[in-house]
Order: structure tokens, then C-alpha cells, then sequence
């Protein structure tokens, strides 16, 4: 099954980062630990996997019973992730520059979204090479809330001027994701695997596809 998308107007393929197109390698799980052991809280996988794709500072709100050491933690985790960008731990996905020029073939523009605050994200596209590939960037403290609410989704369109909710395709590999999109009223909600989590995870929830990888995403679009 293909996904079509309005063939009038401006298209918009709305991406997330760590996971979709960027491979983190164990670096956020990891950053993750660190943190939470700094502030003497037992790391809690389970836990984490059901928060992969929300803003990082709300995760450690939910993952630390109190807001000081809350706040300690995620300063660790973001301290333990720019280490990681930094020391090349943090790659592209492969074929992940080349699914974006498929798609602006295609007239359809680019927006990076994550859950990562401003200075995290900016530092893996500089670190990329990426910086200017993409037409937007978005992260939570851009436009209000992050996943799974829908506001990265709309603020996307708004500012990239999709026609529409269905003139937008959104992929991710985490249920945060495509509950986003879903919430955004997005039909064409992409689960993208190889990342947080797993196909019996993402099916879960509404979807217009699951792929094995970001390089099958043009295939799984009708761009005809």
C-alpha cells in the first residue's frame, strides 16, 4: 500500500531526527542511564521505551520524583549527549540525504522535527554536515509542546504552507511519533523501523505504513 498526498499545493514531509534519519547508536538510552544514576534513580528501561520521541526535559519530569533532581538529570543527559555528537557516536542513517533530494524532486519540502532541545539538535546538523539541507527545524521549545501533542506537526505546516493535513506525511519510529500525526489529523503517518521501537510497538497506534528503514520511505509514497 502507497500513501498519496494532495497532488495540489505545497507538500510537506515532516521527519523526525534521532532514530528516522539520524542513527543515535545507543547514545540516548545511554545518556539516559547516566543521568538518572547522577540523581541516585534506578534507570528504568521499560520506563524510557514508552517515553522514546517526547521532549527530553518533560522525560526526565516523568521519569524523576522530584522537580530539582528532575532538572539535574536532564542537564547530565544533555551534557552526556553532546559528548556523544561531539565524539562522532551520532551518525546519519544511511541513504537518509538522498531520501531527502527524492522528495524536494518531488516538490515536497523538509521538516526536522525531535525531541531534543535547540542546542542538541543544531550541534547533530552541524556535526552532519546537514545544516541548510532541510527547509525547517523544529524542537519542542520552538512552538510550545512536543510529542505526542500535535503542535511540531501543525507548526510545520504552518510555516512550511502545506495545503493541508493531507497534503503533509509524517515519519518516526516511535508511537510518540505517529500519535502526533495521528492527533494532528495527519492520515499518511509513516512508522519508520530500525529506531526506538519495534513493528508490534508501532502498530499500536493509527498509521498509514510501517517501513523497514528511511530509504523505503519514497517507495511507500505515491510521487507520481
Amino acid at each position: 500500500m502507497r500513501v498519496h498526498l494532495e497532488d495540489e499545493g505545497a507538500k510537506v514531509a515532516v521527519l523526525d531526527m534521532a532514530g528516522t534519519t539520524v542513527e543515535e547508536n545507543g547514545s540516548v538510552p545511554a545518556a539516559v542511564e547516566r543521568a538518572l544514576r547522577s540523581v541516585g534513580v534506578p534507570p528504568a528501561p521499560a520506563r524510557l521505551r514508552e517515553l522514546r520521541g517526547m521532549p527530553k526535559q518533560r522525560m526526565f519530569e516523568l521519569l524523576v520524583p522530584d522537580a530539582i533532581r528532575a532538572r539535574a538529570a536532564y542537564e547530565e543527559f544533555v551534557r552526556a549527549v553532546v559528548e556523544a555528537v561531539r565524539s562522532g557516536t551520532v551518525t546519519a542513517k544511511p541513504g537518509a540525504l538522498s531520501v531527502f533530494g527524492r522528495l524536494r524532486a518531488h516538490g515536497i519540502k523538509i521538516a526536522l522535527i525531535t525531541g531534543f532541545p535547540r542546542e542538541i539538535r543544531d550541534l547533530v546538523l552541524e556535526e552532519l554536515g546537514w545544516s541548510g539541507f532541510a527547509d525547517l527545524v523544529l524542537s519542542p521549545e520552538d512552538v510550545g509542546r512536543g510529542r505526542p501533542y500535535p503542535d511540531l506537526v501543525w507548526a510545520a505546516a504552518a510555516r512550511l504552507e502545506a495545503t493541508g493535513v493531507r497534503s503533509i506525511l509524517v515519519a518516526g519510529d516511535t508511537r510518540n511519533d505517529l500519535l502526533a500525526a495521528y492527533r494532528a489529523g495527519v492520515p499518511a503517518a509513516i512508522g519508520v523501523l530500525g529506531g526506538a521501537h519495534d513493528e508490534d510497538e508501532l502498530r499500536r497506534v493509527p498509521h498509514a505504513a510501517i517501513i523497514s528503514g528511511i530509504t523505503d520511505l519514497p517507495n511507500a509514497i505515491a510521487l507520481d
